[in-house]
């Protein structure tokens, strides 16, 4: 039963949901809106089987942050700026507690 929900919510969410740009032209018109600026204290690097060596982060919320922003430099060679405060233009992506906060 659990199945065909998600099938039905899934089949509604992109049935109607619109594309927003988040890159134009290669300048990055998106702001990932965060609760707080993180500030890392420990910026030792975690280094692991054949990567490069990283930030350690403090939170899965810092985490989701530095994979967002990692993985759309990769695909469009654009940095995202982010932002404890909703830009005044341009579209918002909304991360952890900033999701959950009255806009």
């Amino acid at each position: 039963m659990r199945y065909i929900y998600f099938l039905v919510i899934s089949f509604f969410a992109c049935r109607f949901s619109e594309a927003i740009d988040l890159v134009r032209e290669g300048k990055p018109i998106a702001t990932i809106v965060v609760s707080r600026l993180q500030e890392n204290a420990n910026s030792s690097p975690v280094i692991g089987k054949g990567s490069k060596p990283k930030k350690a982060v403090a939170s899965d919320e810092e985490f989701a942050i530095q994979t967002l922003v990692e993985w759309i430099k990769k695909i469009t060679d654009a940095d995202l700026k982010v932002a404890d405060k909703v830009p005044l233009d341009g579209p918002a992506i909304f991360v952890g507690q900033a999701a959950t906060m009255p806009v």
